[in-house]
Protein backbone atom coordinates (compact mmCIF):
# COMPACT_ATOMS: atom_id res chain seq x y z
CA UNK A 1 0.00 0.00 0.00
CA UNK A 2 1.08 3.35 -0.96
CA UNK A 3 1.98 5.71 1.93
CA UNK A 4 0.52 9.06 0.64
CA UNK A 5 0.87 10.72 3.70
CA UNK A 6 4.51 10.08 4.26
CA UNK A 7 4.13 8.62 7.84
CA UNK A 8 5.95 5.62 7.21
CA UNK A 9 9.35 7.72 5.86
CA UNK A 10 8.73 10.16 9.27
CA UNK A 11 8.41 7.14 11.66
CA UNK A 12 11.85 5.49 10.31
CA UNK A 13 13.33 8.75 10.41
CA UNK A 14 12.52 9.90 14.14
CA UNK A 15 13.56 5.82 15.39
CA UNK A 16 16.54 6.29 13.52
CA UNK A 17 17.01 9.88 15.48
CA UNK A 18 16.17 7.79 18.41
CA UNK A 19 19.21 5.13 17.76
CA UNK A 20 21.33 7.39 17.48
CA UNK A 21 20.96 9.89 20.82
CA UNK A 22 20.60 6.53 22.39
CA UNK A 23 24.24 5.62 20.91
CA UNK A 24 25.28 8.58 22.01
CA UNK A 25 24.62 8.22 25.88
CA UNK A 26 27.57 7.39 27.99
CA UNK A 27 27.06 5.43 31.07
CA UNK A 28 30.66 5.10 32.94
CA UNK A 29 31.85 5.30 36.68
CA UNK A 30 33.19 9.00 38.23
CA UNK A 31 36.78 7.41 38.44
CA UNK A 32 36.11 7.01 34.29
CA UNK A 33 34.79 10.61 34.29
CA UNK A 34 37.52 12.04 36.07
CA UNK A 35 39.91 10.71 33.28
CA UNK A 36 37.73 12.39 30.63
CA UNK A 37 38.04 15.53 32.35
CA UNK A 38 41.57 15.70 32.47
CA UNK A 39 41.44 15.76 28.85
CA UNK A 40 38.72 18.32 28.24
CA UNK A 41 38.07 20.44 31.50
CA UNK A 42 35.39 22.29 29.94
CA UNK A 43 33.23 18.87 29.69
CA UNK A 44 32.99 20.34 33.58
CA UNK A 45 32.14 23.48 33.24
CA UNK A 46 29.96 25.58 35.23
CA UNK A 47 26.54 26.57 33.93
CA UNK A 48 27.23 30.00 33.42
CA UNK A 49 30.29 29.15 31.74
CA UNK A 50 28.41 26.75 29.24
CA UNK A 51 25.46 29.34 28.58
CA UNK A 52 28.62 31.82 27.72
CA UNK A 53 29.81 29.28 25.47
CA UNK A 54 26.54 28.86 23.54
CA UNK A 55 26.03 32.53 23.30
CA UNK A 56 30.09 33.15 21.90
CA UNK A 57 29.45 30.32 19.45
CA UNK A 58 26.47 31.78 18.34
CA UNK A 59 28.43 34.68 16.80
CA UNK A 60 29.95 38.37 18.34
CA UNK A 61 28.89 40.79 16.34
CA UNK A 62 30.52 44.78 16.29
CA UNK A 63 27.53 46.63 16.26
CA UNK A 64 27.19 49.70 13.15
CA UNK A 65 27.73 53.35 14.40
CA UNK A 66 23.70 53.84 14.02
CA UNK A 67 22.66 50.72 16.81
CA UNK A 68 25.85 52.00 18.80
CA UNK A 69 24.34 55.40 19.32
CA UNK A 70 21.09 53.82 19.87
CA UNK A 71 21.79 50.89 22.27
CA UNK A 72 24.83 52.98 23.82
CA UNK A 73 27.15 49.28 23.21
CA UNK A 74 29.38 48.65 20.61
CA UNK A 75 28.49 44.30 21.07
CA UNK A 76 25.75 42.69 19.54
CA UNK A 77 25.04 38.75 20.00
CA UNK A 78 23.67 36.82 16.95
CA UNK A 79 21.63 34.34 19.45
CA UNK A 80 19.21 36.98 20.89
CA UNK A 81 19.50 39.70 17.54
CA UNK A 82 16.97 37.05 15.48
CA UNK A 83 13.77 37.98 17.29
CA UNK A 84 15.02 40.77 19.85
CA UNK A 85 15.21 44.40 18.17
CA UNK A 86 15.74 47.59 20.05
CA UNK A 87 17.44 45.35 23.24
CA UNK A 88 20.78 45.22 22.60
CA UNK A 89 21.65 47.09 25.67
CA UNK A 90 19.59 45.17 28.08
CA UNK A 91 21.23 41.93 25.98
CA UNK A 92 24.10 43.12 26.56
CA UNK A 93 24.49 43.94 30.07
CA UNK A 94 22.65 40.31 30.73
CA UNK A 95 25.24 38.79 28.44
CA UNK A 96 28.16 40.49 30.78
CA UNK A 97 26.30 38.97 34.01
CA UNK A 98 27.20 35.88 32.18
CA UNK A 99 30.03 36.00 30.82
CA UNK A 100 31.73 37.41 34.30
CA UNK A 101 29.96 34.25 36.24
CA UNK A 102 31.69 32.44 33.56
CA UNK A 103 35.02 33.21 34.57
CA UNK A 104 34.19 32.51 38.06
CA UNK A 105 33.46 36.15 39.07
CA UNK A 106 31.86 38.25 41.28
CA UNK A 107 28.24 37.29 39.87
CA UNK A 108 28.90 33.57 39.52
CA UNK A 109 26.87 33.65 42.70
CA UNK A 110 24.46 35.55 41.97
CA UNK A 111 20.68 35.43 40.31
CA UNK A 112 19.59 37.58 37.57
CA UNK A 113 17.10 39.58 37.43
CA UNK A 114 15.48 40.96 34.29
CA UNK A 115 13.05 43.87 35.26
CA UNK A 116 10.89 45.86 32.61
CA UNK A 117 8.04 46.46 31.28
CA UNK A 118 5.09 44.03 29.35
CA UNK A 119 6.92 43.11 25.88
CA UNK A 120 10.14 44.50 26.53
CA UNK A 121 11.76 40.85 25.84
CA UNK A 122 12.45 39.30 28.91
CA UNK A 123 10.70 36.49 28.48
CA UNK A 124 11.88 35.96 25.22
CA UNK A 125 15.42 36.16 26.08
CA UNK A 126 14.64 33.46 29.35
CA UNK A 127 13.01 31.19 26.27
CA UNK A 128 15.90 31.53 23.41
CA UNK A 129 18.48 30.33 26.31
CA UNK A 130 16.61 27.68 27.31
CA UNK A 131 15.87 26.36 23.65
CA UNK A 132 19.84 26.93 23.36
CA UNK A 133 20.57 24.83 25.75
CA UNK A 134 17.96 21.83 24.76
CA UNK A 135 19.95 22.09 21.44
CA UNK A 136 23.46 21.78 22.79
CA UNK A 137 25.35 18.74 21.87
CA UNK A 138 29.04 20.38 21.42
CA UNK A 139 29.99 18.01 24.38
CA UNK A 140 28.95 15.28 26.94
CA UNK A 141 26.62 17.00 30.17
CA UNK A 142 27.23 14.40 32.98
CA UNK A 143 25.78 14.19 36.09
CA UNK A 144 25.50 11.33 39.26
CA UNK A 145 23.22 8.58 37.73
CA UNK A 146 19.90 8.34 39.66
CA UNK A 147 20.36 11.78 41.11
CA UNK A 148 16.90 14.13 40.96
CA UNK A 149 18.87 17.24 40.83
CA UNK A 150 21.05 16.08 37.97
CA UNK A 151 23.96 16.43 40.18
CA UNK A 152 27.68 17.17 38.90
CA UNK A 153 30.13 13.89 39.48
CA UNK A 154 32.90 16.84 40.70
CA UNK A 155 30.92 16.49 44.19
CA UNK A 156 31.91 13.40 44.62
CA UNK A 157 35.40 14.42 45.34
CA UNK A 158 35.61 14.60 49.22
CA UNK A 159 36.79 18.20 50.42
CA UNK A 160 40.91 17.47 51.90
CA UNK A 161 41.55 16.21 47.87
CA UNK A 162 39.70 19.46 46.14
CA UNK A 163 42.73 21.60 46.84
CA UNK A 164 45.14 19.53 44.79
CA UNK A 165 42.03 18.64 42.56
CA UNK A 166 42.15 22.39 41.73
CA UNK A 167 45.81 22.73 40.05
CA UNK A 168 46.83 21.52 36.92
CA UNK A 169 49.49 18.43 37.14
CA UNK A 170 52.54 20.83 35.69
CA UNK A 171 51.98 23.08 38.77
CA UNK A 172 52.16 20.71 40.89
CA UNK A 173 56.36 19.60 41.69
CA UNK A 174 55.45 16.16 43.28
CA UNK A 175 53.45 14.93 41.01
CA UNK A 176 54.95 16.72 37.21
CA UNK A 177 57.63 14.08 36.79
CA UNK A 178 56.19 11.02 38.31
CA UNK A 179 54.39 8.05 36.44
CA UNK A 180 52.24 7.80 39.10
CA UNK A 181 50.54 11.00 40.32
CA UNK A 182 50.17 11.12 44.14
CA UNK A 183 47.17 13.73 43.86
CA UNK A 184 44.15 14.13 41.36
CA UNK A 185 45.03 17.14 39.31
CA UNK A 186 41.94 18.80 37.22
CA UNK A 187 42.87 22.32 37.14
CA UNK A 188 39.15 22.95 38.08
CA UNK A 189 37.84 24.81 41.43
CA UNK A 190 34.97 22.48 42.89
CA UNK A 191 32.49 24.26 44.60
CA UNK A 192 29.31 22.73 46.04
CA UNK A 193 28.26 19.21 47.88
CA UNK A 194 26.50 16.18 46.93
CA UNK A 195 22.73 16.62 47.93
CA UNK A 196 21.11 14.19 50.36
CA UNK A 197 20.48 11.81 48.37
CA UNK A 198 23.75 11.00 46.82
CA UNK A 199 25.45 11.20 50.27
CA UNK A 200 22.92 8.46 51.31
CA UNK A 201 24.17 6.34 48.47
CA UNK A 202 27.35 7.26 49.43
CA UNK A 203 27.01 5.87 52.99
CA UNK A 204 24.78 2.77 51.39
CA UNK A 205 25.91 1.35 49.04
CA UNK A 206 29.53 2.21 48.67
CA UNK A 207 31.25 2.42 52.26
CA UNK A 208 32.87 -0.62 53.04
CA UNK A 209 33.11 -2.28 56.27
CA UNK A 210 36.08 -0.36 57.23
CA UNK A 211 35.11 3.16 57.10
CA UNK A 212 36.51 3.14 53.33
CA UNK A 213 33.83 5.29 50.83
CA UNK A 214 34.50 3.84 47.37
CA UNK A 215 33.50 7.27 45.77
CA UNK A 216 35.31 6.15 42.67
CA UNK A 217 33.06 3.47 41.69
CA UNK A 218 29.56 5.64 41.61
CA UNK A 219 28.09 5.32 38.61
CA UNK A 220 28.16 8.40 36.36
CA UNK A 221 25.72 9.48 32.97
CA UNK A 222 25.09 11.65 30.27
CA UNK A 223 21.85 13.81 30.22
CA UNK A 224 20.11 16.17 27.92
CA UNK A 225 18.35 19.67 29.18
CA UNK A 226 14.75 19.57 29.00
CA UNK A 227 12.42 22.42 30.20
CA UNK A 228 9.41 19.85 30.20
CA UNK A 229 11.51 16.86 31.63
CA UNK A 230 13.11 19.29 34.05
CA UNK A 231 16.59 18.48 33.49
CA UNK A 232 19.10 20.83 34.11
CA UNK A 233 15.65 23.63 33.46
CA UNK A 234 13.76 24.79 36.28
CA UNK A 235 10.69 27.11 36.16
CA UNK A 236 8.22 28.14 39.07
CA UNK A 237 5.10 30.46 38.62
CA UNK A 238 3.95 31.39 41.69
CA UNK A 239 -0.15 31.12 41.46
CA UNK A 240 -0.61 33.83 44.75
CA UNK A 241 2.30 36.03 45.19
CA UNK A 242 1.82 36.15 49.58
CA UNK A 243 1.75 32.66 49.77
CA UNK A 244 4.24 31.75 47.37
CA UNK A 245 6.65 29.24 48.77
CA UNK A 246 10.37 28.85 47.65
CA UNK A 247 9.99 24.75 48.81
CA UNK A 248 8.22 24.33 45.48
CA UNK A 249 11.77 24.34 44.13
CA UNK A 250 13.83 23.12 46.71
CA UNK A 251 11.74 20.73 48.39
CA UNK A 252 11.15 20.65 52.59
CA UNK A 253 11.82 18.71 55.25
CA UNK A 254 9.66 15.87 56.82
CA UNK A 255 9.26 15.81 59.58
CA UNK A 256 7.29 12.75 60.02
CA UNK A 257 10.24 10.91 58.57
CA UNK A 258 13.27 12.86 60.22
CA UNK A 259 11.85 11.31 63.71
CA UNK A 260 11.98 8.05 62.46
CA UNK A 261 15.20 7.98 60.42
CA UNK A 262 16.75 11.16 61.52
CA UNK A 263 18.04 13.69 59.84
CA UNK A 264 20.67 12.38 57.76
CA UNK A 265 17.55 10.94 56.01
CA UNK A 266 17.27 12.06 52.39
Amino acid sequence: MADKNGFIGVFQEDARRKRERSKQHIETTARQYFRMVQEDPRIAQSALSRLWEIIEDAGVVKLSEEEQLVASVDTGYELFRKELFGADEGIHDSVEHIKVGAQRGSTGKQILVLVGPPAAGKSTFVRMLANALENYNKRPVFMIKGCPKQEDPLHLIPRHLREKAAQKLEDCPECVDSDSPKHLHLGIKIEGDLCTVCRDLLLTKYKEDDGVVRWGDVPVETFTFSKQGRRGIGSFEPSDEKSSDITVLSGRENIAITSIHGYKHP
